[in-house]
């Protein structure tokens, strides 16, 4: 079975083995990725060492298709004898004589690569004991772009080390780090009591560490039983990593539950770190503290308190636990609870607001009918202090459903004030309250299969695909299969199309006795004739099988979607699968169980069973307006018609309330001269209107177009400011921006080496603002050293897409869209849209000025002495006959000849300016910076306003190309 691009935990094991060997350059190699059987290729891609200070790594770069990739490794031999630690080490200094001989390597392997034009490599380190150390470092200096290693943080993917040996303070040596230090792309994997790591001192490892007991205790492991099993140290520098597999799972990656365990009757109070902890408490009332990173927390027999602290955690209770609570801090909105033995029809919940009436949070618990225990937490309505989901598993750990208790705890108590302090309510009843409402908190599970041999991949409902799970007729929002992997169905009633989730393997197929299935391999099993746990040829079931390929993600399906198994060449279909345990979380999607397929030339695909992320209460548009005439109790009584028709558009506030059918007008807005995409949007205001003020995220979809399903016009968006009025009916006017408005907004220093592209800078704001990164493109002109100091980050932005410009660069604007803050050149949308007087354009007017125009420009030089004139290297005239003498001044340190002085000068020159503004039928999707083609002409959107409607107007104002390079990027 193949393993996907990226590297597994067991592949940096096996590089790090090699490693120990000398090996030879250009000499290509397979190790094992994962326990499957996988396999991946390598090539030898440049070797260093240097035995009178003992350094050795190899570099090596994986090859896919007899291809080189952009993917490397480079790997740090640790120490060969206690000889070398004594001589390379011995007050575990920064910078040491290995340490320049790996930087030295480092820009060899950078020119090597320059040479082969793989210029966006992605480079991960990795090294054991002495060779760990020096994996972090040379990670830390690229992070840092550090003069004289060349690599960029750009190239910079993960360093994975193995009892890595320490090194002094970093805050002693290196004050200048961009970020904590615990937030470098670091894993540490750590033998317990291992002697490098007893000579650690305070700040000396980076990112996340993880502590390997040197027994660890019995474990189900994927269904292969494993005794406790002691990890062997060698002498005392050299720890062995061979048995490392053991830690493994089926994936190669390790298992990071094995950590701080306590088995013991006594109460202890035990603390995590920073970074991922999973703590156990064993028998006792125990106190158990997880601080920061995604920790695990099981409290064990006994009454116990659980705080995770900030991070994704996860939290363990089983039968006879006792009774816990846990106090939930963080709001990166994936905490869970594992709640293990339970089946839903035991679980009760119970909300009580008492000692809680003034906040905005209210305490659960859980309780059960088949034992004693309860666990106890706090729910409130924002996004902190939640428990967001609620994984309910079998004995054996399995997950059998997955709840978003956050959105039925709003559900009940925020949106409905349903629940009273002395009330308990079955879980199954809380289920299917919502179900009666429109609103589902379900995952739904299909098996989905890798067809394309890079990994099972999913979208999440940011993709808006609707699709009819439950067969109730209604299409609602739901993640999906990836575009080039498929879903295995069977068309049951033979009309040539999937209908619902009845012909997927899923929760919704039907069993043999009639009943309904509880996973999709319940009913994939089904079809196995003769138990062999294979259903191929030999099985009658195998011709009802079909590959659904939805490869236009539409959840609709089309006959020419639908492909037999032989047409994939796919032989047989194994039914027996690995469970997954809490699931490989991706677009929100979980996969929870795991198999596998057979090809006819012999090779293996993987399958498994996704549990899709669903919201019901989000349908179809093309559903809307019927179901809404369906609903007994609609969540806002409409006041007045709408002028923003429902089915065309979707305003959704607070990511949970549809408030469409509350809305008189929306204008979005955007210009050049800004970052920031505005919306202006007018409700009128009703009795049970929900609460809405700034800081609120807001989000606009319409149909694009000659589009038919929506889209997000405006997202995400976060509430500015809200303006109410009342003449009788109160009407409210909300502004929001995207998330742009805080690169607007905050100001802030940095110190930009030179050579840097702009690229790169936006990469780094964005990521130290919290900005996620959609499409990037490459502006490809290294800048001059950047020196800002107390300026906006979008200034900054500006700044550096100007010096673009300035070195005969193209222009590019920086603009957030859906898929997060995106870098696109001037001009390059598609499609084009053409505006025509006789089709969609209502009004043209033409401004003519000779305000900004240029017609001489003086280009100046440095000046050679102090109180000295300052020479001047050029005077470029233009249109002086015609328009007179207006002239500019140029002053710029990278322009230092005559011939360079000229071509800046004649760039700037420009006559009169003329804009034009158009009105017309409006396209909503086109953005500043667009082109669009209007009388055979090529024109520059520089500014859009939009009034959505049926069909709705805009006013665009337009420039020429070479008018929006001189007004906009040629200026100071």
């Amino acid at each position: 079975m193949g393993c996907v691009l990226m590297h597994s935990t067991l592949e940096f094991v096996n590089l790090i083995k090699r490693s120990y060997a000398d090996d030879i350059e250009n000499r290509e190699f397979s190790i094992d990725c994962n326990l499957k059987g996988g396999k991946s290729k390598w090539k030898v891609l440049k070797v260093g060492r240097n035995d009178d200070n003992g350094f050795y790594a190899a570099v090596y770069i994986k090859m896919e298709a007899d291809k080189e990739t952009n993917q490397i490794v480079f790997a740090c031999r640790g120490s060969n004898s206690p000889t070398d630690f004594v001589v390379e080490n011995p007050n575990l200094t920064w910078y040491t004589l290995q340490m320049a001989s790996a930087i030295f390597l480092l820009r060899e392997v950078h020119d090597i690569l320059m040479k082969k034009k793989i210029f966006d490599y992605e480079m991960s380190f990795t090294g054991h004991s002495l060779g760990g150390r020096l994996a972090q470092q040379l990670l830390y200096e690229c992070y840092e772009n550090s003069k004289g290693t060349h690599v960029s943080r750009d190239h910079v993917k993960i360093a994975v080390i193995f009892n890595a040996a320490p090194t002094q303070n970093l805050a002693y040596y290196r004050p200048e780090s961009s970020i904590p230090f615990d937030k470098y792309p670091v894993k540490h994997y750590i033998t317990e009591n291992e002697f490098l790591n007893s000579l650690k001192l305070p700040g000396t490892h980076l990112g996340e560490q993880i502590v390997i007991p040197k027994s660890h205790p019995y474990r189900d492991n994927n269904n292969n039983k494993i005794p406790e099993d002691a990890i062997t140290l060698h002498n005392y520098i050299i720890t062995d990593i061979y048995h490392m597999e053991y830690y493994l799972d089926l994936n190669g990656n390790f298992q990071d539950h094995f950590i701080n365990q306590i088995d013991s009757k006594r109460d202890d109070i035990l603390y995590g770190r920073n970074y991922t902890d999973y703590i156990y408490g064993g028998a006792g009332n125990d106190k158990l503290y997880g601080k920061g990173g995604n920790d695990q927390l099981h409290g064990g027999p006994g009454d116990d308190y659980l705080e995770g602290g900030l991070g994704n955690d996860l939290y363990f209770f089983k039968k006879g636990d006792g009774h816990d609570e846990i106090a939930e801090y963080g709001k990166d909105k994936t905490d869970k609870i594992k709640l293990i033995g339970f089946g839903l029809d035991e679980i009760k919940v119970n909300f009580d607001r008492a000692g809680y009436e003034k906040s905005n949070s209210i305490k659960v618990t859980l309780s059960f009918t088949s034992s004693s225990d309860t666990l106890t937490f706090l729910h409130s309505d924002g996004e902190w202090n939640n428990i967001e989901f609620i994984q309910i598993c079998d004995e054996y750990e399995r997950v059998i459903r997955i709840l978003n208790f956050k959105k039925l705890a709003d559900f009940i108590t925020m949106e409905n004030d349903w629940a009273k302090n002395d009330d308990q309510f079955s879980l199954t009843y809380l289920l299917e309250l919502g179900s009666k409402y429109g609103r589902t908190f379900e995952a739904k599970d299909p098996i989905v299969m890798d067809l394309d041999g890079d990994g099972l991949e999913t979208v999440g409902i940011e993709k808006r695909v609707f699709f009819d799970h439950d067969g109730d007729g209604k299409s609602s929002l739901t993640g999906w299969v990836g575009p080039d992997d498929g879903l295995l169905v069977r068309d049951l009633n033979g009309d040539g199309v999937i209908n619902n989730g009845t012909e997927l393997f899923g929760e919704y197929a039907l069993l043999k006795d009639g009943s309904r299935s509880q996973s999709g391999y319940d009913a994939l099993s089904e079809l196995d004739d003769n138990g062999d746990g294979t259903i191929d040829k030999n099985d009658a079931g195998f011709a009802q099988l079909k590959v659904w390929k939805d490869s236009n993600s539409d959840g609709k399906s089309a006959p020419n979607e639908l492909f037999t198994l032989p047409d994939l060449g796919i032989t047989a279909i194994h039914t027996k699968y690995y469970d997954i345990g809490s699931g490989n979380e991706s677009n929100s999607n979980i996969l929870v169980r795991e198999s596998s397929y057979t090809k006819q030339d012999g090779s293996s695909g993987i399958m498994g069973e996704y549990l899709f992320e669903t919201e019901t209460n989000r349908i179809d548009p093309e559903q809307f307006k019927q179901i809404m005439k369906r609903q007994e109790e609609p969540i806002f009584e409409k006041k007045e018609p709408p002028i923003i028709h429902s089915n065309q558009y979707e305003v959704i506030l607070a990511n949970q309330y549809i408030i469409t059918d509350m809305v008189e007008k929306i204008t979005l807005e955007e210009s050049l001269d800004e970052i920031a995409y505005r919306a202006t949007i007018d409700l009128v205001i009703t009795d049970n209107f929900p609460a809405i003020g700034p800081g609120q995220e807001i989000r606009v979809s319409g149909i694009a177009p000659q589009g038919t399903s929506l889209v997000y016009l405006f997202h995400p968006g976060v509430i500015w400011e809200c303006n109410s009025r009342n003449s009788g009916q109160k009407h409210l006017t909300v502004t929001a921006y995207d998330k742009t408005i805080y690169l607007n907004k905050c100001e802030d220093e940095y110190l930009l080496p030179a050579g840097q592209t702009a690229t790169q800078r936006l990469k780094r704001y964005a990521a130290d603002w919290g900005i996620p990164i959609g499409h990037i493109a490459e502006t490809g002109k290294s800048l001059a050293k950047g020196v800002y100091r107390s300026q906006t980050i979008f200034s900054m932005i500006l700044n550096d897409l100007k010096d673009t410009v300035s070195r005969d660069g193209l222009m590019y604007r920086a603009r957030m869209t859906p898929n997060g803050l995106e870098l696109f050149e001037i001009g390059s949308n598609s499609p084009v849209w053409m505006l025509d007087m006789d089709q969609n354009v209502e009004e043209i007017t033409q401004k003519r000025t000779l305000e900004g125009a240029v017609t001489q420009v003086k280009v100046l030089g440095k000046a050679k002495e102090e109180n000295k004139p300052v020479p001047v290297l050029a005077v470029e005239k233009g249109e002086t006959d015609k328009y007179g003498t207006l002239q500019r001044i140029i002053q710029n340190s990278s322009i230092e000849t005559a011939s360079q002085a000229k071509k800046a000068a004649k760039r700037l020159l420009s006559g009169m300016q003329e804009t034009v503004t158009v009105t017309a039928i409006d396209i909503n999707t086109i953005r500043a910076g667009d082109k669009v083609q209007m009388k055979d002409l090529a024109f520059i959107v520089t500014s859009v306003r939009h009034e959505l409607g049926m069909p709705g107007n805009m006013t665009l104002e337009l420039m020429h190309i070479d008018a929006v390079r001189r007004k906009y990027f040629m200026t100071d």
